[in-house]
């Protein structure tokens, strides 16, 4: 399940959780938040048994797309100003 929110105006920041529960399969998606923002730099913080709290990367939302990549066993936490 991923989960994104917005305070109640849609002003940003826009943030997301996104858990992956598969010990194996990493899965690569396109989250559309363009009903909540179209464009903004992100922070992505990967949690896991290797990274605890490690920003992990810089996305930068395309039309309100982002393309994301969530390794095994893992959650992501992405926030976009």
């Amino acid at each position: 399940m991923l989960v994104f929110s917005t305070p109640p105006d849609f002003s940003p920041p826009v943030n997301g959780v996104l858990p992956n529960q598969d010990n194996s399969t990493w899965y690569d998606i396109d989250a559309d938040l363009s009903a909540l923002t179209l464009s903004g730099a992100g922070t992505i913080w990967q949690f896991d048994a290797g990274h605890m709290d490690t920003i992990v990367g810089h996305p930068t939302l395309k039309n309100g797309h982002v393309t994301l990549t969530i390794p095994a066993n893992s959650a992501l936490l992405i926030k976009f100003a």
